[in-house]
């Protein structure tokens, strides 16, 4: 069985219920439906698990970056510079390599 709804009532500047209208109309929402999926949305956690997963694939995605630029700095110091490969992973493993990831160069 459905818990049952109850009213919330509250007044808001022009301002927020002109936005309200404009985000909601693209929604094809009232301002008051659209009020209402974002106080719900905010108390269930939505914009929270939204933003962790964005993070999350943002975290993912500089690792791989920090891997390539690991991988292309090693290939350049060994072609350029005196250091050997052994030397270049050493020097550059504990900063661009992530577990389980290629090593440099």
């Amino acid at each position: 069985m459905a818990e049952a709804s109850k009213p919330v009532t509250f007044r808001l500047g022009a301002h927020y219920h002109e936005r309200l209208s404009e985000l909601g109309g693209e929604q094809e929402m009232s301002p008051g439906e659209f009020a209402r999926k974002l106080v719900t949305t905010a108390l269930d956690g939505g914009d929270k698990r939204e933003i962790l997963d964005s993070v999350s694939a943002l975290r993912e995605e500089l690792d791989l970056l920090r891997e390539d630029f690991g991988w292309i700095l090693g290939t350049l110091l060994v072609n350029v510079t005196d250091f050997d490969k052994d030397q270049v992973r050493e020097l550059l493993a504990p900063r661009f390599q992530r577990t389980g990831g290629r090593t440099p160069c």
